[in-house]
């Protein structure tokens, strides 16, 4: 255990410790205060009723230090209540100050108990020992806080011995009493907040380690959905285009352009199993950044979407929609990872596809926006309800809908697209009316400090 005596704490954790430690000492507080006024109110009625001049010098004395405990606990405790009503900012102050305030009563309470029942020579210190290691070992304070108790007792002990002493070697033997006495009232309080503190480090220290599990987990669990959603699709299209080979009339150079894309294919599952190991091994090479020219990224990305659309379009009985994109006149960059964005991609045109009827229109426009890239995808299929707009981007969302042509959809894909979107620090989202198309916007940062050569402008269509 770190004993914190006279020096600095450094952890990172005392800032947060500081208001729990305050809570504490104000639970103390309202509950020593109470135990103390019924105690107090019991110990007036008898001492009342009891003659205690045969044990006390000074009863009256003694009825005076009782009754000022008393009335100091309760004035106390209903300060801490009014306190609950004022704002938070100097709630924090008055509590802080009645909680040292409080141990300030007790501790000149229970001295000036002592000195009272001192005129009888055979008691000792006890009550006022007995105040002391209440003070020290129940509340938690701070290194300033503590001395400055600590001198406020030794003025008050040696205040008080030159009304209740007179002999010069009792002054001089209490006196050092008094020394001592504060210092072992500091050593108590640093050791007590050295327990608090440590205490409070393990819990931090475990509570960081539980959220830091729950991170391990959320994340596994992300990637075996962005698996699982990922593996879907080029299993699938290995199965379209094995069907496809198995037509005998199918041509060589058709046949060799199916095997062709069954490589593609099982390049991307191992791209997508890939990603999956180096998530496991923490192996962060996979999310690297290329700058890349989005020009040329997205026009590849539509060529083989929709060459892999136009080959399997006879067994998959898709009908052909028209894709438009209107490439700018100048090359934007962005920085990206290839795999993820291209994912992305084919999560949007597959769903555009899926949700627009026969010969429709699917649009892609690539534009700058300040600092940003400016990416919309919009279709003139069937829309998105209003009630699964909000959910659209949730996992297992209720906004996973069977496509036209009866393609089934688990809610995750637009889940993948908002997650991968993220980690290149951009975003998507989607604007849509039911029967009137859907526009889904992506943004991504621009590539800073790249210089190309001014293009013309085209629009390239694919059938």
């Amino acid at each position: 255990m770190q004993l914190y005596f006279f020096r600095k704490i450094k952890d990172p954790d005392s800032t947060a410790f500081r208001p729990v430690a305050l809570y504490h000492n104000v639970r103390i507080s309202q509950t020593f205060a109470i135990i103390t006024s019924v105690v107090g109110l019991i110990l007036c009625i008898i001492n009342q009723y009891t003659n205690t001049a045969h044990v006390l010098l000074y009863p009256h004395e003694y009825a005076a230090a009782i009754t000022f405990i008393c009335v100091a606990s309760l004035a106390c405790y209903f300060a801490f209540h009014i306190c609950k009503k004022i704002n938070d900012g100097i709630r924090d102050k008055a509590h802080k100050f009645l909680t040292n305030f409080y141990a300030l009563i007790i501790l000149i309470s229970s001295l000036w108990i002592t000195f009272v029942m001192q005129h009888n020579p055979s008691n000792t210190m006890s009550i006022f020992v007995l105040g002391i290691l209440s003070v020290a070992s129940l509340w938690i304070f701070e290194e300033i806080q503590a001395i400055t108790l600590a001198l406020l007792i030794l003025v008050f002990f040696d205040g008080g011995l030159h009304y209740f002493q007179t002999d010069p070697c009792k002054l001089f033997t209490n006196y050092i009493t008094g020394t001592l006495v504060s210092v072992f009232f500091v050593c108590i309080s640093r050791i007590c907040f050295s327990i608090n503190y440590n205490h409070f480090r393990q819990l931090k220290k475990i509570e960081r380690h539980e959220q830091d599990l729950i991170r391990v987990n959320e994340m596994q669990t992300e990637i075996l959905t962005v698996v699982a959603h990922d593996l879907k699709a080029p299993i699938n299209n290995v199965l379209l285009l094995t069907d496809l080979l198995k037509n005998a009339d199918s041509t060589i150079e058709e046949k060799n352009e199916h095997y062709d894309l069954i490589l593609k294919t099982c390049r991307i599952s191992y791209d997508i199993i890939e990603t999956l190991l180096n998530n496991a091994r923490n192996d962060e090479s996979d999310t690297s950044l290329v700058c890349t020219c989005m020009n040329d990224f997205i026009e590849d990305a539509v060529h083989q979407f929709v060459k892999f659309k136009n080959t399997t379009r006879a067994i998959s009985k898709n009908a052909s929609r028209e894709i438009i994109f209107n490439r700018p006149g100048e090359k934007i960059y962005a920085l990206i990872n290839h795999q993820k964005i291209t994912r992305v991609f084919d999560n949007l045109l597959s769903n555009a596809w899926k949700f627009t009827k026969k010969n429709g229109i699917i649009t892609i426009d690539l534009k700058k926006d300040g600092d940003n890239i400016c990416i919309l995808v919009t279709d003139n299929g069937i829309g998105i309800p209003q009630d699964m707009l909000p959910v659209l981007f949730n996992r297992f969302s209720k906004a996973g809908r069977t496509g036209l042509n009866g393609e089934k959809s688990h809610g995750l894909g637009m889940s993948i697209c908002k997650l991968f979107m993220k980690q290149h620090h951009g975003d998507i989202s989607a604007h849509s009316e039911e029967g009137n198309g859907t526009e889904i916007t992506i943004t991504l940062p621009v590539a800073q400090n790249v210089v190309e050569p001014y293009v013309t402008s085209s629009l390239a269509t694919y059938v």
